[in-house]
């Protein structure tokens, strides 16, 4: 990097760069082990950037028969914006050099025949009033390259646009041609998604997500109305597949006139679930009839979120509910399979 002959400008942009680049450094806060191995001390946030270097390519050169990018030469204290992210006019041809999104631009800026000293600030698109900060110092006639980092907005009217202002020191009317060469980017798509794998891989070491619920006695009975026996609540991580089977034991009543099925959230009953009417006799108890299962299970596709599901039942009067579990499995991703519809397990009577 040249050191210029700075102006007072100069020096209040040279102490911007340097505390640019102080801040850079906490911002990252990275530190280099024994091994050489870069160590993140903590997550990096919407606005940290990791810089992309690129083939230098000419986007700017205002001197007359070039005009690329932009018209000169530069009048002083008369800014004029540069789009330079996407498809863009380059000394070799429209092409995108620096993608759509990124978060700013490393430049190599270069005044050519300055009628007079000043200085070139490179701002921002969004950047707004006189430019009160210098990217580089010169003299009338000189030619002094200097390196540029510079911010990208990413939103509004002037997203993907830089701020270019050549200033004489307050004087009107002199000019100078200006060339700008990209040599880099930086860009937060990398980080963001560095964010999203490790929350993912922190999200993953949990699953799966299992949940149960168990009732020993369901007072009162439905007897003739659905109610809900049981609920189980997963607060899935992300989108996924929640295995579920329930089953309860019933007294009384007779064989296909009890139901037990599966819904979520407010009560809807899944069509993909099997709804068991299915009776197993065990020993009597106590004397009085022997007690019989109504079992159901089956899988439903989730979103990430809290999601609640229920063990409904029906049973006429002289039927009672007891001993009702529900259990919950949730897995990431998949796909739901059922191995037979309601109707087929409704009627099958063992």
């Amino acid at each position: 990097m040249t050191v210029c002959d700075e102006k007072p400008v100069g020096e209040v942009r040279s102490s911007l760069w340097r505390s640019r680049w102080a801040a850079t450094g906490a911002a990252v806060a990275v530190s280099l082990g024994a091994g050489g191995m870069l160590v993140a001390q903590a997550a990096p946030g919407p606005a940290e950037s990791t810089i992309v270097s690129v083939t230098p390519e000419r986007i700017l050169d205002t001197r007359n028969g070039n005009d690329v990018g932009l018209p000169g030469p530069f009048v002083s204290a008369v800014a004029q914006k540069l789009q330079v992210t996407g498809s863009i006019p380059t000394a070799t041809g429209t092409k995108t050099v620096v993608p759509t999104g990124a978060t700013g631009v490393l430049l190599n800026v270069t005044p050519v025949g300055p009628t007079a000293a000043g200085f070139i600030s490179i701002r921002p698109g969004d950047a707004t009033g006189a430019a009160s900060t210098s990217s580089l110092n010169f003299t009338a006639g000189g030619v002094l390259p200097n390196a540029v980092q510079v911010a990208v907005p990413t939103a509004s009217a002037n997203a993907g646009k830089i701020d270019i202002t050549f200033d004489a020191y307050g004087v009107a009317g002199p000019t100078t041609d200006v060339l700008i060469d990209v040599v880099g980017y930086t860009t937060n798509v990398g980080l963001q998604q560095l964010v999203a794998d490790v929350a993912l891989k922190a999200t993953s070491s949990q699953l799966p997500i299992a949940a149960s619920s168990v009732v020993d006695d369901i007072v009162p009975d439905p007897n003739g109305t659905t109610k809900v026996l049981t609920s189980v609540t997963i607060n899935a991580p992300l989108a996924g597949i929640v295995q579920l089977t329930g089953n309860v034991r019933i007294f009384g009543g007779l064989p296909g006139d009890y139901t037990c099925q599966l819904s979520i959230g407010a009560g809807s009953l899944f069509d993909s679930f099997k709804t068991s009417r299915r009776t197993t006799i065990e020993a009597p108890v106590d004397g009085g009839a022997g007690p019989r299962y109504c079992d159901t299970s089956g899988a439903v596709a989730v979103a990430a979120g809290v999601q609640v599901f229920n063990l409904v039942g029906n049973t006429p009067a002289g039927g009672d509910y007891d001993d009702t579990t529900l259990n919950a499995l949730f897995v990431p991703g998949g796909a739901v399979a059922v191995s037979a519809t309601q109707a087929e397990v409704a009627d099958k009577v063992e």
